[in-house]
């Protein structure tokens, strides 16, 4: 069975990912100013509803079903959505289970052929917002990466990273701008504002997440609770936030256990700008695991810094602040105590330094959403686009 639509947006969506949703909103918010709502397709995962709360007429794409779905333009709708990290050998049923996806997600990632990407067959693709790598040595996925991408008509990439990846390999029509996520008009229609300006650093945001690869980050947690009580006991109000539930249970559970709580983002129960505001815009600093949590951060002028459990997150750190501060592995509860210690002596510069990037960043993601909508201006033709 094949049906026929305009655009489909991919991304991980519908996981309950607030990173990844927020993409997709952004996306829409861009698109959906040329293209009806009906006919757009967002790809989502198949047990989560939520999208279709959220959005009543817009239609959800299962990629593991047996379906194919024609469309005149395939949009890769930011994320990093192209990488290979060595999996972290799990033992037990939950190992074995996670095998099993991983040997999935790799079997459908490489069902991939100019005009075909995991049965969504396309006549014309473009990328935004994308981050790329990395990859384990001899990978095969980095070698369909550059064939798919090679395809693209247009790509947007978020970092210098990904830029020089699409450079290097020789494709063409490349831009460098910041995430879309950057520039809040993209993505909520809510002004939303950073409602601490103090003298002194009191109030600490920390967003954690699980790590489930063979690499240094997945260490950071023990030395995380170390730092947190000692911080706590000196006065300092410490808040847990978990943008993927489903995903960060063991990190969960480890700081619920040493008495932490954590507020999860749950899409059934809070809008995403409901959560930001209630949870992110009364704090001092965002200390972040992931990189949304970084860039959510920079869109609302509030100084954030990276735990560098993943070559992105130093990327993103090194856009919105330089590469200090950041904590990075080995990692050391001392280190961590003593980068809120300095960036306490001296408060009020530490935070003007920090956020002095903010509307550059802003106004250079603004090109991405430029771009994406001349190109579908002059690319797709409807009678559905209203060109408004």
């Amino acid at each position: 069975m094949t049906d026929i639509k305009d655009v489909v947006i991919y991304g991980s969506y519908g996981k309950g990912n607030l990173g990844d949703d927020l993409l997709m909103i952004a996306v829409l918010h861009i698109i959906t100013k040329h293209v009806p709502l009906s006919k757009i397709v967002v790809t989502s995962h198949p047990k989560q509803k939520y999208i279709n709360s959220w959005f009543p007429n817009l239609k959800t794409f299962d990629l593991f079903q047996e379906k194919s779905i024609e469309v005149n333009l395939l949009v890769y709708g930011g994320g990093t959505q192209i990488f290979h990290f060595p999996p972290k050998r799990s033992k037990g049923v939950i190992g074995n289970l996670k095998r099993i996806y991983h040997w999935l997600k790799a079997k459908y990632t490489y069902n991939v052929t100019p005009g075909n990407f995991r049965g969504i067959k396309y006549r014309k693709s473009v990328a935004v917002s994308i981050g790329i790598g990395p990859f384990i040595t001899g990978s095969k996925l980095k070698q369909k990466a550059i064939s798919w991408l090679s395809d693209s008509d247009m790509l947007c990439l978020r970092d210098d990273v990904a830029y020089n990846f699409c450079q290097d390999n020789g494709m063409k029509n490349i831009y460098l701008y910041p995430d879309l996520i950057y520039n809040q008009t993209i993505w909520s229609n809510d002004a939303l504002t950073h409602k601490r300006k103090t003298t002194e650093l009191q109030k600490i945001c920390i967003v954690v997440r699980d790590w489930d690869y063979n690499t240094p980050g997945n260490s950071y947690m023990d030395p995380l609770i170390a730092a947190s009580k000692k911080l706590i006991s000196n006065g300092y109000q410490i808040s847990f936030l978990s943008f993927a539930a489903m995903s960060d249970s063991v990190v969960i559970e480890r700081l619920e256990n040493n008495g932490l709580a954590v507020k999860q983002w749950n899409p059934l129960k809070y809008s995403i700008t409901e959560y930001i505001n209630n949870n992110m815009t009364n704090v001092d600093i965002i200390i972040s695991a992931r990189a949304h949590g970084l860039i959510i951060g920079s869109s609302l002028k509030i100084p954030a810094f990276a735990i560098n459990i993943e070559p992105k997150l130093q990327i993103i750190n090194e856009q919105i602040n330089g590469n200090y501060p950041i904590w990075s592995a080995p990692f050391s509860s001392a280190v961590l105590i003593s980068i809120i210690l300095d960036l306490n002596a001296n408060w009020i510069s530490s935070r003007r330094e920090m956020i002095k990037k903010s509307d550059e960043l802003a106004e250079q993601s603004l090109k991405t959403k430029e771009v994406l909508s001349d190109y579908i201006l002059k690319n797709i033709q409807s009678e559905y686009l209203n060109g408004e």
